[in-house]
């Protein structure tokens, strides 16, 4: 496994609520809580894994000319270049992610990788992160399915 010192760990939902962000916030930060929310995070090294809900297909330009369909305007992107995120600008950024990936991708490898996809797991592939984000499970509950069912 990659070594990775002390990083903060974002897990985004796949299906998200209809709450704002303050009501999140309020939520997990009661005013009786002695947890303290930070606006802003100091983060030199970032990374985002996941499937396509991570990976952004067709939001935007490309990323890159992996098969992986990561595009410019998915999440991981957009927060590397928050203003929020404190650090070096641009923040180290590791966009990991990879359309059809499944839980098991984040840690075991994939030998049998087509080609242009990593045969490391998602979690190998991690370069000392300061904080990661991480969207996971649409392909293993085959989320695509269910949405041609509706």
């Amino acid at each position: 496994m990659a070594n990775i010192r002390s990083f903060s760990i974002f897990t985004l939902a796949t299906l998200s609520s209809c709450i704002t962000l303050q009501e999140r916030r309020d939520i997990a930060f009661p005013e009786s809580s002695m947890i303290s929310p930070r606006t802003a995070f100091d983060v030199g090294q970032y990374a985002s894994l996941g499937d396509s809900y991570t990976s952004g297909p067709s939001a935007s330009d490309k990323y890159d000319d992996s098969r992986c369909r990561r595009y410019n305007q998915a999440v991981g992107p957009q927060i590397s270049e928050d203003p929020r995120i404190l650090g070096p600008k641009p923040i180290g950024f590791d966009f990991i992610a990879c359309s059809g990936s499944k839980l098991q991708s984040i840690y075991q490898d994939w030998p049998e990788a087509p080609e242009g996809k990593s045969k490391l797991s998602q979690s190998k592939q991690l370069d000392n992160p300061d904080m990661v984000t991480m969207s996971i499970d649409g392909n293993d509950v085959r989320f695509v399915e269910v949405l041609d069912r509706v």
